[in-house]
């Protein structure tokens, strides 16, 4: 058993990845007992002890090089084999491009302890991006998932309990998505979970060579679906939580993959979207979330028949921001769901407001 106070998992994929930046950050930066596990996924740990060796990080005791090899380009093994061999009571992740500030994970560590929790969902600082979750805006010691609609976090980013390793672990077999699933068994739980001050972020650099996940086709973005709907541990929650993440899946990732295609569109695509669209509805009333814009592109996303210059209108409709359309929630019963069209709209705004 290890004598940290938290395990780090940082998975590690190519040699120009800036290792010695991600340990560095939590070496440097951690007052707690910290153990880091560098996953060398598809490298020879010596690259990695040597560009260890050049920031003076060498034979450092609190650093395990665990090599593994898969021959997938998918960052859900070597997270898995970092995540099997945690021992302390919390484990943290930190992708090979990043960075922890300077005492971030000591203040979620005081944070779990002063208000009990088995989670801290940390501030992510990320360029250009938009804080999630979109949380209420009254500060509260503990989140709920519902009302602080986390299901809009697709990242296993933060402090986690041991107790909760098996949820964490990634989606295998995905080239992207791999995260969807643990992070919403986590955050639905019932798990006390407290939200990190932004004083303490996670960074997210930009800078990193290449990505693991580079490159996906729509069959790639939407392969997650199964493991959400299929999860055991998703499919027993009440109709109230599986329609929050119904809403979340459909907006943010089927609706998304369609935004983001690009060039002519073939049978097989389409198929995957309606496919993809259907299980999600199926899932939970992702239906009664929906403005009147999104309403208009899931009933086209249904049909592989339709259009798809009738598809496309439809996405860069929903694009239009401050159209009542895409504000004014399809059903009335919407204003009662906290991630009811023209709520969340608002909550995100609010969201931007904080990060700038």
């Amino acid at each position: 058993m290890s004598s940290a106070d938290v395990d780090v998992v940082v998975p590690v994929h190519t040699a120009e990845r800036p290792i010695g930046r991600a340990v560095a950050s939590v070496l440097r930066g951690t007052t707690s007992r910290v153990r880091l596990l560098v996953v060398c996924h598809e490298i020879d740990p010596a690259i990695v002890a040597h560009a260890l060796a050049q920031i003076g990080l060498a034979g450092d005791d609190r650093i395990t090089l665990l090599p593994y090899h898969d021959g997938l380009r998918s960052p859900a093994g070597p997270f898995n084999r970092g995540l099997a061999a945690v021992e302390s009571p919390f484990f943290a992740e930190l992708g090979s491009d990043d960075t922890l500030a300077h005492g971030a994970l000591d203040a979620w560590l005081a944070l779990a302890r002063a208000r009990d929790a088995e989670i801290v969902i940390p501030s992510m600082a990320w360029p250009r991006a938009v804080a999630t979750p979109p949380v209420r805006p009254r500060h509260r010691a503990l989140l709920d998932p519902v009302a602080d609609r986390l299901a809009y976090r697709t990242s296993t980013v933060g402090l986690i309990s041991r107790r909760l390793r098996e949820r964490a672990r990634a989606t295998e077999g995905l080239r992207t998505g791999e995260d969807i699933a643990p992070s919403l068994r986590l955050w639905f739980s019932g798990a006390r979970i407290a939200q990190g001050d932004r004083s303490a972020p996670y960074v997210v650099h930009t800078d990193g060579d290449d990505r693991a996940t580079a490159g996906n086709s729509i069959a790639d973005a939407l392969a997650f679906v199964p493991s959400v709907v299929g999860d055991q541990d998703l499919r027993a929650l009440g109709a109230r939580e599986r329609a929050a993440i119904a809403a979340k899946l459909l907006r943010v990732h089927v609706f998304g993959a369609i935004t983001a295609h690009t060039g002519e569109w073939n049978a097989e695509d389409r198929v995957t979207v309606s496919a993809a669209a259907r299980q999600v509805c199926t899932f939970g009333d992702a239906v009664g979330a929906l403005s009147i814009a999104d309403r208009r592109m899931l009933a086209l996303a249904l049909r592989p028949q339709t259009a798809d210059r009738d598809l496309e209108h439809a996405a860069a409709t929903r694009r239009r921001r401050l159209h009542p359309a895409t504000l004014l929630p399809a059903r009335a019963a919407a204003w009662r769901r906290p991630d009811g069209a023209g709520r969340i709209d608002a909550a995100f705004a609010l969201a931007l407001t904080r990060t700038h």
